[in-house]
């Protein structure tokens, strides 16, 4: 009997080990899709963290390192598409790809990124990741494509989805984020002359009931632009007006990257009024702050004004100088583009690189898998003696976690009879300590006495009362509240360290705290210490004071049992 159940056990372990290689190798299938697009400084981790990480580290080099933003978010979107179930990741994914690529230059991908994200979601329900993907897209078509039209229609959709959300939720966030869609389409009416629907939306931004107690860039660009409309449509006064008040905000919220902006309207608000010198000022503080932050674009655009203004002037040198300076300008953006469209090839091949590999990995993961589901059938003749014999010691496991459970609870048991009689004794030894407080308590107040016969004068033989005295004194055991005091800071553990850490407190003092702390009366404490009960009244006054409780309305007994 005992060799047939040796040999039924290791029939199962051949069981259980087939079926933990046919399970590690899903594992392996499944978990190929993270080899090579981990991070190189992590180990692979679940796909859904790792997406959160690259997500992260794009959106942080976005602007520093736009191409290495591109990188981790291409690799996030590949992650993310391994578990097409989780959509939320795969649309974070597709939205951090679409800025980084964006930013990159990269503008056919961003596209292609912030359209497939904008599949992912449901049209016909409002909500902020949908207005954020109009916004993008718009911006995408603005500054990427240079298409009015299309850029207008999305940022048009970006505002009519705020719009209805802002119906159920009038909190200021929704506010914040239509300032940003009318300042975007007003300026892109505005780059295209068309004057009068850029002062139209650039008003209704400037109309909307915005907090600005915090900072409101939309606010600011919309100031700025209607400040050119103004400019342009020969309004001065009113441009004046707008330019000084973006000019308050930008200073009140330390909007650095706008104040050039807001100097170079100001320089041209100046040069139409015909005071050069004083446009010639601005224009120079302008351009002394765009090329504090290297921006070559604006770089170029100041010093062209700088320099027409110097020709008209007649000041040929220094219209010279600045017009090499926005040649120079001008050749850097040239490098700028050149390097990028070379890094953008990198990048395409890179793309079909991983492309390549993912496909080969494919190849040799369906092979392996076709390896394994031949040597898993094999098995199959074996399937029903194998089922059984694993029932048999499913049945036999069941009964020994039982028993080990019935154990547990037997200890468990004999636990708690041990701690309730340990704290019955701790119960007894309290009780027998304060009877034997008591005696003593007795004991002294009888010496007392004696003492007081002792002094009386007309008192002929006192040598007995001495010897009394003494013999009573002996019998007293000063070690008493020591120990009572050790037994209760056991079971109080809390309460003694707390009370160790208030200062200034005597023996007499700590001893009033314990007995209190025991719900004990002044009537029970009189009794116990052979003290009165006013004299008890005038030491818990004191206690109070020492606690810092006279002025309040908290009572001595509360606080020591919150203590």
């Amino acid at each position: 009997m005992h060799k047939r159940t040796r040999t039924n056990f290791t029939v199962f372990r051949i069981t259980i080990l087939s079926l933990l290689l046919f399970n590690s190798c899903y594992i392996e299938l499944f978990a190929w899709c993270n080899i090579g697009f981990a991070h190189p400084e992590q180990d692979t981790t679940p796909y859904y963290q790792e997406v959160s990480e690259l997500i992260a580290l794009s959106d942080s080099l976005a602007l520093l390192s736009p191409m290495k933003a591109l990188e981790y978010g291409v690799k996030a979107i590949y992650l993310a598409e391994q578990a097409p179930i989780d959509t939320n990741n795969l649309v974070k994914a597709l939205n951090q790809g679409g800025v980084a690529a964006f930013y990159a230059g990269y503008i056919g991908e961003a596209t292609n990124y912030f359209t497939r994200e904008m599949g992912l979601l449901d049209l016909n329900k409002p909500s902020e990741q949908l207005a954020n993907i109009y916004n993008n897209l718009g911006g995408v078509y603005q500054y990427g494509k240079n298409e009015m039209d299309s850029a207008i229609l999305y940022n048009k959709r970006a505002i009519e989805v705020i719009q209805k959300l802002a119906q159920t939720d009038t909190s200021k966030t929704y506010y914040l984020h239509l300032s940003h869609a009318y300042s975007n389409v007003g300026t892109i009416y505005l780059d295209h002359n068309d004057y009068s629907n850029a002062e139209y939306h650039f008003d209704l931004c400037l109309q909307l009931p915005l907090d600005t107690s915090v900072y409101q860039r939309g606010l600011i660009i919309s100031q700025l632009g209607l400040a050119r409309v103004y400019l342009n449509t020969n309004h001065k006064e009113r441009a004046f007006q707008i330019i000084e008040a973006s000019e308050q905000y930008c200073q009140k919220w330390r909007d650095l990257t706008l104040i050039p902006a807001v100097d170079y309207i100001k320089g041209q608000w100046h040069e139409q009024a015909g005071n050069t010198a004083n446009a010639i000022q601005y224009y120079q503080k302008a351009l002394h702050q765009v090329k504090t932050e290297n921006t070559h674009t604006s770089i170029n655009e100041i010093a062209r004004a700088l320099s027409e203004l110097y020709q008209k002037e007649g000041q040929e040198e220094e219209a010279l100088r600045y017009l090499q300076m926005a040649l120079s300008a001008e050749e850097k953006i040239d490098k700028q583009r050149s390097s990028q469209d070379l890094t953008k090839m990198e990048i395409h091949l890179q793309l079909k690189k991983w492309k390549k590999e993912i496909e080969q990995e494919v190849q040799n993961k369906q092979k392996q898998y076709l390896w394994l589901i031949t040597f898993i059938g094999s098995l199959a003749l074996f399937s029903t003696t194998l089922l059984l014999l694993g029932q048999k010691q499913k049945r036999r496991s069941r009964l020994l976690y039982l028993e080990s459970q019935i154990q547990q609870e037997q200890m468990s048991l004999e636990k708690e009879k041990l701690l309730q009689s340990v704290e019955e004794i701790e119960q007894q030894l309290a009780v027998q300590l304060i009877e034997r407080m008591a005696r003593n308590e007795l004991i002294e107040a009888t010496i007392q006495k004696l003492l007081q016969l002792y002094r009386m004068p007309k008192l002929s033989s006192r040598s007995p009362l001495q010897e009394l005295a003494n013999s009573l004194r002996d019998v007293q055991d000063y070690s008493i509240w020591e120990e009572f005091e050790l037994l209760y800071s056991k079971s109080h553990s809390d309460f003694f360290q707390n009370l160790n850490s208030i200062e200034g407190l005597t023996s007499n003092d700590r001893r009033l705290c314990i007995l209190l702390h025991m719900n004990m009366t002044s009537k029970e404490i009189s009794a116990l210490t052979g003290q009165s009960v006013k004299a008890v009244e005038v030491a818990r006054t004191r206690l109070r004071k020492k606690l810092g409780l006279t002025n309040t309305n908290v009572g001595l007994t509360e606080f020591l049992a919150k203590l």
